[in-house]
This record gives C-alpha cells, sequence and structure tokens, in this order.
C-alpha cells in the first residue's frame, strides 16, 4: 500500500493542495506507521530471541513475518523519502524521471513536514528509529534521510543540546544494534 498508493499520492499531489490534503492525511499516517513498524521489529526480534527459535527449522509463518517487514520497511522509508524530496522544480518539470541528479535535496513538501511540529517529531523519529532496524537496506535509506534532514532541523535552530545528545546516542546505539545481525554484514 506504500508503493502503491501513499507514495503515488504523494508524488502526484498538486504543490497547491499539500496544507490543505497532504499535510493533514500524513499527520494521520505517519505517527501510525512509526508504531506500527516499531511494533512489528520488536515482534520479530522477540521471536528470533526465543529460546526455541531455529533458523535452520523455521515455521513458514515466522518466515513470512520476516519478509514482510522487511519489505514494508524499505517500502516505508521510500514513502518518507518522497515526502522530504517532494515538491521540487525537478519533480514538477519531469515527474517521470527516475534518474537521481546528484544528492537529495529537501522539496517544498518536505520544508512544509518539518515546520510542522508533530509530523517533523514523527520523520525525525522515524529515521532514527529505523537506522537500528535490522534490515539493511531501510537502515541505508533512512542513513541517507538523517543526512538529508540533519542540516535543516540546525538551520531551523529545532536541535536543542539535548536532541543532539539523544541523536548521537540513536546513532551509536544503531551502530551497536547492526553489528549484532547477520543480514546486516
Amino acid at each position: 500500500m506504500n508503493r502503491t498508493f501513499f507514495k503515488s499520492f504523494i508524488t502526484k499531489c498538486p504543490v497547491v493542495c499539500y496544507t490543505s490534503v497532504l499535510l493533514p492525511v500524513l499527520r494521520q499516517l505517519c505517527p501510525f506507521m512509526l508504531l506500527h513498524m516499531k511494533e512489528r521489529w520488536n515482534y520479530l526480534i522477540k521471536v528470533r530471541e526465543n529460546p526455541s527459535f531455529d533458523e535452520d527449522n523455521t515455521d513458514s509463518q515466522e518466515v513470512l513475518d520476516d519478509v514482510i517487514i522487511r519489505v514494508m520497511a524499505r517500502e516505508y522509508m521510500d514513502t518518507v523519502k518522497a515526502i522530504l524530496t517532494s515538491g521540487k522544480a525537478s519533480d514538477i518539470n519531469n515527474e517521470n524521471s527516475n534518474t537521481v541528479d546528484g544528492p537529495a535535496a529537501l522539496g517544498l513538501l518536505g520544508e512544509q513536514a518539518l515546520a510542522d511540529g508533530t509530523l517533523s517529531t514523527c520523520m525525525v523519529g522515524t529515521c532514527l528509529s529505523a537506522l537500528s532496524w535490522p534490515d539493511s537496506p531501510a537502515s541505508s535509506k533512512a542513513c541517507n534521510l538523517v543526512e538529508l534532514i540533519l542540516p535543516r532541523l540546525i538551520e531551523q535552530g529545532s536541535l536543542s543540546p539535548e536532541d543532539a545528545n539523544s541523536l548521537m546516542m540513536t546513532v551509536l546505539k544503531a551502530f551497536q544494534d547492526m553489528g549484532h545481525h547477520e543480514a546486516n554484514n
């Protein structure tokens, strides 16, 4: 649903509808998805840490859950990227272009999302949480998004010393966690 509906909805939404249509939808979607992703990853981690878990003889439901959460995480991080980068002049001029013209930059929708207190907190929380999700592609996408939004947060002055400390602890925790997952080698 992320890839087929929300990403298209975000990229195809006219700029004049961002504040009246898109931002209210995102204020509902983003906190829900963050909570859902945290719950699913916590469930998967608990299943894998269970002493009765045998990697060589896994139940098909456990394998299916693992695949689904990984795909969902990657697709949702693509959706977050669409939120943060939509509304640039290149998007408006060439909507069908899939090429990357250098490093990503915040688009108009990304600027508006980061200016909205609730949505900004959720977007930053999602990117920081995703750094320690046990899925390399999703974590890599999250790292790129943190690199994209961090300068903007500093520019806005919305990054307090406590927030900077929390950010650093989250990044260090992600480094520690990522080293513990074979799939991320």
